[in-house]
């Protein structure tokens, strides 16, 4: 019983992304994070203070409000990580879009840069035919001692 290799291990396609799509949309999952990590700063500090005597709120009021402010931290890890998720869904382009997209910068290349083609243009069968007669004259020198 011989297995079909190639059926087992088809290419994987690399899938391609709009990463301006990415970039701009990652500040927003960024930004939440860093929300959720403020909340659980002030959840720790609100308990140093009443352990430290700083705060006259009572142990039990503390504990409620660090669980409430645990609580917003981990539902707004949450909403970031379902953000990012929806952001690389929504920016993974199909093979037509990515067709697009290569067209779209080649033709922006061309506007951009097409003024400079034929000016850094160079013969190259001059060269080659130099390199190969210098190649030549090379070999001759070699052989005659």
């Amino acid at each position: 019983m011989a297995k079909n290799n190639q059926n087992e291990n088809p290419k994987k396609k690399k899938k391609r992304f709009d990463y301006q799509m990415q970039r701009a949309n990652s500040t927003h999952v960024t930004i939440l994070c860093l929300v959720g990590a403020y909340f659980l700063y002030m959840a720790y500090r609100m308990l140093q203070n009443t352990r430290s005597g700083a705060s006259e709120m009572s142990m039990p009021v503390t504990i409620l409000l660090m669980v409430v402010m645990s609580l917003l931290a981990i539902m707004t890890f949450a909403y970031a990580g379902y953000v990012w998720y929806q952001i690389k869904k929504k920016s993974e382009l199909t093979d037509e879009e990515a067709e697009e997209l290569d067209a779209q910068m080649a033709r922006a290349d061309m506007e951009n840069y097409g003024h400079l083609e034929g000016e850094y243009e160079t013969d190259v069968s001059d060269v080659v035919e130099e390199f190969q007669a210098q190649a030549e004259s090379e070999d001759a020198g070699e052989e005659e001692p």
